[in-house]
């Protein structure tokens, strides 16, 4: 029996009001008109979506518990969908002997008839899951992107049908609870995020594998083979294995030279190699890929490109939040001198690795954000033993970062915003961030 077909006779609360669980919400009131559904949240109504606050308040069919202590009256409900994001602590408050617990993604997946590609790993997986959408959709298949990026999967259920593809960026959190496996699953690169969540690297690697963990033989599974931890999830599923690690002179011949890839620096070359195999195992002519992956435009906050102001380039990586996306970053522009803006969040992550980057780069200045910034500052000066260290500066806000960078810039520099941090610290999240980025570097004026 699927998850729908209990709905009808079960007590329902949807857990959390993030883009999933409105999600979850909008799709069950439509199936079912009549049926009382109860709404649990932190917040409050009137700090939801104004659509959403619109829809909530005209149904006379739903129960709210939203705001401050939202969990006190919360209990006996027989089926609960759970948003992403919420932790085991809120989940076994309201969590009963005979719950069934699921979720937004889940539901789809047992609806959904048609081959789903699941993208995950812990950076990457949104070029990657985009590159992949754009190479079906530029073909002429009928393609959807969704997931972690875009819209919730559930959303699109009444525009597809079992010829469609549907392509999935997944992330920790939908996949920590998660019960089915994609037709097609690719596993990026895997190193330490969201330990504050997850409390453990080990926890947040289980959540990773789900991915695999109900694959059949009849599935495919395409793994960075860089990646000792992708390599070990990928092991442990039934399906068949393809691997890959750099782009190879066979696809600089077949599908197109790397100089006419528009995407920068050596990592993005292992997000465009899934788009290539999945094509080829559809049945798409390395002709079309070469063509889709050549007018691929590159996502914003990754490595994006702003502009050139005094032959200054100016870059917003603002979705870097860990120290290994910032050394990738670094390490795009090898021989041109670089201005770092860092800090965030502090996730209890360690900065040692991207410290000894820095010291061996050229790297002119380093701007530092709180809470990390101090950290990631120490660090750096026990790397350089205090010696010859890169000019610095501590900030609070977007403004006075780019105001100080803009001073240190010499012609033919690169001013980089890779933050290896979070962004909870001072920016409501990463857009907030890189838009504040954008915003002050196009506002600049040319030095007379």
């Amino acid at each position: 029996m699927n998850i729908l077909s209990q709905v009808k006779q079960k007590k329902i609360l949807i857990l959390g009001l993030g883009r999933e669980g409105l999600s979850t919400y909008l799709f069950l009131r439509k199936q079912f008109p009549d049926k009382i559904l109860t709404l649990a949240d932190k917040f409050s109504l009137n700090e939801l979506p104004k659509s959403s606050q619109v829809q909530i308040a005209k149904d006379k069919k739903v129960k709210l518990s939203l705001g401050k202590g939202y969990l006190k009256e919360v209990r006996g409900f027989d089926l609960v969908f759970v948003t992403p994001g919420i932790s085991d602590t809120i989940l076994e408050k309201v969590k009963e002997t005979q719950t069934i617990i699921s979720t937004n993604l889940e539901l789809f997946f047992e609806l959904f008839k048609g081959k789903i590609i699941g993208v995950t790993g812990t950076k990457g997986k949104s070029t990657t899951a985009s590159l992949i959408f754009h190479v079906l959709k530029q073909s002429g298949l009928n393609a959807i992107l969704a997931g972690n990026i875009g819209e919730p999967a559930l959303s699109y259920l009444d525009d597809i049908n079992s010829d469609s593809l549907v392509v999935l960026e997944l992330s920790s959190f939908q996949l920590m609870r998660f019960k089915k496996s994609p037709y097609i699953a690719v596993i990026q690169n895997i190193v330490p995020e969201h330990l504050d969540y997850h409390l453990s690297f080990k926890k947040y690697v289980e959540a990773k594998t789900n991915i695999v963990n109900y694959q059949t033989k009849n599935d495919f599974v395409i793994y960075n083979s860089t990646s000792i931890l992708a390599t070990e999830i990928a092991q442990k599923s039934r399906a068949k294995k393809i691997s890959f690690s750099l782009f190879s002179k066979e696809f600089e011949k077949t599908i197109l030279p790397i100089k006419s890839i528009p995407l920068r620096g050596k990592f993005n070359l292992q997000n465009i190699i899934p788009a290539i195999l999945i094509g080829r195992l559809l049945g798409i002519s390395d002709k079309k890929i070469g063509l889709a992956i050549k007018n691929f435009k590159p996502l914003e906050h990754r490595l994006e490109f702003i502009r050139s102001i005094d032959g200054v380039e100016y870059y917003n990586d603002s979705l870097s939040t860990i120290p290994e996306s910032a050394i990738a970053a670094i390490e795009t522009f090898p021989d041109k001198y670089k201005v770092l803006i860092l800090g965030g969040y502090d996730r209890g992550l360690d900065f040692k690795k991207l410290a000894k980057v820095i010291y061996s780069a050229k790297i002119r200045g380093i701007i530092l954000f709180p809470t990390t910034g101090k950290k990631i500052w120490e660090v750096i000066k026990k790397i350089f033993k205090n010696k010859n260290l890169p000019q610095s500066k501590f900030v609070t806000n977007m403004k006075d970062a780019v105001k100080q960078v803009f001073s240190w810039a010499k012609k033919g520099d690169v001013v980089l915003l890779s933050p290896a941090s979070p962004s909870f610290s001072g920016f409501k999240d990463y857009k907030d961030r890189g838009d504040q980025f954008k915003k002050e570097v196009l506002n600049l004026q040319q030095k007379t």
